[in-house]
């Protein structure tokens, strides 16, 4: 697996932090030792949790290829998992049969068909109707909507991800960090946290988790302050005119804000941020699009890793609780080479990230993500909103379903029954 991720003919996603090995030994069949080129701290942690790169791929399916770019082990994966892939409709869905060689014995559900749907309109209909029986991942508004329809059953747990606003910080006019402030202090996130996401998930500033140990507690909340947006617009020269809409050497103020299509709460979500932002004098376009092309890669002209928006809303999800972010926030990881979609370059936080990863020591390394999250909570290249809730709906049919402490409300599957 670490020799297919680093061969520079397979397309993979990241080759982080695997680059950093030296070599892998397996000196016995139930031992692999990892060489580092230099002391790694989130490589030593995070480099073999599935939320790096996947599952371990099957030497004796894929050895001896050049590249895995076109084989169909990408549509035919073969697996040591409770269920075996039999039929793939791309965009539409999946269908699984039970593994009867499942080391912990033979799932109890035959047969298990995955929907794709990506309105949550649809999603809702379809539990009701009980034509669905399990959702994950879902989202907040629709949540609420469903709390009270007899036959179904909610499932709450911790998730490692963040909703968040990412600021195209390399082109337009949130190239200006007093725009980026001003649209912070021009919103209110208490009215978005009461009135969308119905106080779910935690409030925190940054790209660590408040409840975690690495967070800076002396971080301060961006204030509602849309006097002081507007003093900032008029020092970065935007001005206001006879209608309250701003503009600089005759350029109109005006912001394109993009998001997934059919997220109910993220839309709610832009439509309260475009009057609010209205009210300081800047003008929001709203463009939404569905997943396959908001999240498509640069290269395929993409939204999100193409820059194609002033502001995107989002979610990340963490890969350890590693407290290194380089991949959101440092030059080298700005998209086609990473996932720093706000194109955000700062030479101390690069610095800072390197010096950080190189250090095991917790309590020197605390030190030095404070001063990211305090460089970042200035210049704002990202807002968080709120961390997830992660929410799951399943019919009460449907027996044995509980939410993990992490991961995945599939980690126990193969026991669910009807």
């Amino acid at each position: 697996t670490y020799e297919a991720i680093v061969n520079p003919n397979n397309n993979v996603v990241t080759r982080e932090p695997y680059s950093a090995y030296q070599r892998v030994d397996a000196p016995d069949p139930y031992t692999v030792v990892v060489h580092l080129k230099q002391p790694d701290a989130p490589s030593a942690i995070a480099s073999f949790t599935t939320f790096v790169q996947g599952a371990i791929v099957p030497a004796h399916v894929l050895r001896g290829a050049a590249d895995f770019n076109h084989s169909p082990f990408g549509t035919t994966p073969v697996g040591s998992g409770p269920y075996r892939l039999v039929s793939w409709h791309h965009g539409s869905d999946m269908t699984f049969e039970a593994n009867p060689t499942y080391f912990r014995g033979a799932p109890k559900i035959a047969r298990i068909v995955w929907h794709f749907i990506p309105n949550e309109n649809s999603i809702i209909a379809g539990l009701r109707s009980h034509d669905i029986d399990l959702v994950d991942k879902f989202g907040v508004t629709p949540y609420f909507q469903l709390g009270h329809v007899p036959g179904l059953i909610p499932s709450l747990g911790p998730l490692l991800a963040w909703e968040h606003l990412a600021f195209n910080t390399a082109s337009g006019p949130l190239q200006d960090v007093r725009v980026r402030r001003a649209l912070c202090e021009g919103m209110n996130m208490s009215e978005i946290y009461a009135k969308v996401i119905h106080g779910m998930g935690d409030l925190g500033v940054g790209l660590e988790h408040p409840r975690g140990q690495w967070y800076d507690r002396s971080l301060k909340p961006c204030p509602f302050d849309p006097a002081h947006a507007k003093a900032l617009l008029d020092q970065a020269g935007w001005r206001a005119g006879a209608d309250g809409m701003r503009s600089k050497d005759g350029v109109p103020l005006r912001i394109v804000y993009s998001t997934i299509a059919g997220v109910i709460d993220r839309e709610q979500t832009q439509v309260i941020l475009q009057s609010r932002w209205r009210e300081i004098g800047v003008d929001t376009q709203l463009k939404n699009f569905p997943p396959s092309t908001f999240f498509a890669p640069a290269q395929a002209g993409g939204i999100l890793y193409g820059g194609k928006f002033d502001v995107a809303q989002c979610a990340f999800f963490i890969r350890s609780t590693d407290p290194e972010r380089a991949d959101y926030d440092s030059t080298n990881r700005i998209p086609p080479l990473g996932i720093n979609h706000a194109f955000w370059r700062n030479p101390r936080v690069d610095a800072l990230e390197v010096q950080g990863a190189r250090i095991y020591d917790p309590a020197a390394r605390k030190k030095i993500y404070d001063q990211v999250q305090q460089i970042e909570a200035d210049q704002v290249p990202y807002l968080t909103m709120r961390w997830w809730t992660d929410i799951a709906m399943h019919d009460v049919r449907l027996r044995g379903v509980h939410p993990p402490l992490v991961g995945s409300i599939y980690w126990n599957v193969q026991d669910w029954t009807f």
